[in-house]
C-alpha cells in the first residue's frame, strides 16, 4: 500500500515515480495507491474508487470513470473534463436543449428530465475541436475567443473563452499555427452522442 507518494514531487522525479509503479503493476505486483490526484494512476491502474468523505461515489476501471463519471464530483477527482451547469429548457424523447447562460446546446440523454430543471453538461477535453468555419457535422457549434497559446510538455497549452464567459484549457500535441491564435475567434465542437448530462450532486442540493 502506498500514500500519495508522488503528489508533491516535481515533474521528473514525478514521472519517475509514476513510471517505476506502472513496471511494477505490470509485472504483478498487486498495489494499493491512495491519492487525491487521480490523473497520473489512471495510467497503470485496473481498478479505481474514487472516495468522498470516505464514501464511495464510483469504481470501475480507469476507461470507465474517464469515459461515463456519474456525478460532477466524479468527473472533477477524474480530471480532463469541462463543465457547463444549467438546465433543460426544452425536452422531447432523449432529445434536449440544454441551456446555460445565453447558450443553447442541443443534447441527447437517457435520463428522465423535464424543462428547467438542473443539469450539467459534461464535456472531455480530448472531444473537442475548433476551426474557423462551422462544420455541420458535428454539434452546433459555440463560439469561443482563444485567450492564450502556450508550449507545454504535452505540447501546446490553450485557454479558449466562451461567449457565455466560461473559460476552459485545452492541451494538444501537435497543432497548425492556423488553430492557434490568440484573440481570434473559433468554433468549438463535439460529437453530441458523447455529451455527458449529469444531475447535480445530491450534497450541492442540501
Amino acid at each position: 500500500m502506498i500514500c500519495a507518494a508522488a503528489d508533491k514531487l516535481n515533474g521528473p522525479l514525478r514521472a519517475k515515480v509514476f513510471q517505476a509503479l506502472k513496471d511494477a503493476a505490470l509485472s504483478g505486483t498487486g498495489i494499493l495507491y491512495a491519492t487525491a490526484d487521480g490523473e497520473p494512476v489512471m495510467a497503470f491502474a485496473d481498478r479505481v474508487l474514487l472516495l468522498s468523505r470516505g464514501r464511495i461515489i464510483q469504481e470501475g476501471s480507469p476507461e470507465e470513470l474517464c469515459e461515463l463519471p456519474l456525478s460532477e464530483k466524479a468527473a472533477l477527482m477524474c480530471g480532463g473534463f469541462i463543465l457547463i451547469r444549467g438546465q433543460a429548457a426544452a425536452v422531447k424523447g432523449d432529445k434536449l436543449l440544454f441551456s446555460s447562460d445565453g447558450l443553447s446546446i442541443p443534447c441527447r440523454s437517457e435520463l428522465w428530465l423535464t424543462p428547467g430543471e438542473p443539469l450539467t453538461l459534461c464535456l472531455r477535453h480530448r472531444w473537442l475541436e475548433w476551426s474557423k468555419e462551422a462544420d455541420s457535422s458535428f454539434s452546433p457549434p459555440l463560439r469561443a475567443k482563444l485567450l492564450q497559446a502556450d508550449p507545454c510538455p504535452a505540447g501546446h497549452r490553450l485557454s479558449f473563452q466562451l461567449t457565455n464567459g466560461l473559460r476552459f484549457t485545452l492541451e494538444r500535441e501537435v497543432l497548425p499555427a492556423s488553430r492557434r491564435q490568440p484573440g481570434e475567434n473559433y468554433y468549438v465542437r463535439w460529437d453530441m452522442d458523447k455529451a455527458i448530462l449529469l444531475r447535480p450532486d445530491v450534497e450541492e442540493k442540501q
